[in-house]
């Protein structure tokens, strides 16, 4: 079997011919992508509409996708986006980046000129294109670009996975003292992670975010809350409790990869 790249996710044609386009000098900046995010109606700054036009011609005249893709990635500047009537939010809590889902998004406009298999592979398992590696794509991302992937990484994907495992170990000490079956653990599981119910920590969350106590939760605002119990977490726990349960989740992440590749 070929070997394939992984970025830190559960979220390939040909190399770059140009070495320095692994240069992150290009790479757009946090700072300067929020303070001119995508605005409430949906339009594009011209800059980001004139790198797509670029990202489609390039793929069009036969250029490696994957490198006109993380070109694209780190030079992007928009920080939520509506197309097509869908919502596409790129950065969680101001400092996390989804790079997958703007990945997603950069994608739909070279449909058709990418490998279908190699597509599905990166939007579901994060491999990467065909060529690429981990060092190649913290360079086309730039150090702030990337820092903001890895906030994502810990704060939203890796924190999931520790909801995961909590729920597993709750539901093996219940049954060790034979405790009545109980399908949802998510209260027992947010009470030993962050001392309180999940609602009442979603209301705290809505409260200090000045949004509706709505019955619903939106993927997005569902993403942003988990970034916020993630640093609630990570802010009034002890370090090495920290250590322990982030190293839960990444071996929960290790073993859930490994049981889908032996599928």
């Amino acid at each position: 079997m070929a070997e394939t790249t992984t970025v830190t996710t559960v979220k390939r044609r040909r190399k770059p011919t140009r070495q320095k386009a692994l240069s992150d000098r290009g790479a757009q900046p946090w700072s300067s992508l929020t303070r001119a995010h995508g605005s409430p109606n949906g339009h594009l700054s011209e800059k980001d509409a004139e790198l797509l036009r670029a990202l489609r011609q390039e793929v069009a005249e036969g250029g490696a996708w994957g490198p006109a893709l993380l070109n694209a990635v780190a030079r992007w500047t928009a920080a939520n986006e509506v197309l097509d009537t869908e919502y596409y939010q790129y950065l969680i809590g101001s400092e996390a980046f989804d790079w997958l889902r703007l990945a997603e998004r950069l994608c739909r406009e070279i449909e058709g000129c990418v490998p279908v298999k190699e597509l599905h592979l990166l939007l579901t398992e994060g491999v990467l294109p065909h060529g690429l590696t981990d060092q190649d794509f913290r360079r086309y991302l730039g150090a702030e670009k990337y820092r903001a992937h890895l906030n994502y990484w810990y704060g939203v994907v890796v924190e999931e996975a520790l909801w995961a495992v909590t729920d597993e170990e709750i539901m093996k000490e219940r049954l060790s003292r034979c405790a009545p079956f109980r399908a949802d653990l998510t209260d027992d599981v947010f009470r030993r992670l962050y001392g309180k119910s999940r609602m009442d920590l979603l209301r705290q969350f809505r409260s200090e975010k000045g949004l509706p106590d709505l019955p619903l939760m939106s993927y997005v605002e569902g993403q942003e809350f988990t970034y916020w119990l993630f640093k609630l977490r990570f802010g009034s726990s002890e370090k090495a409790r920290v250590a322990s349960d982030t190293r839960k989740g990444l071996e929960y992440l290790h073993h859930l990869k490994s049981r889908l590749v032996s599928l």
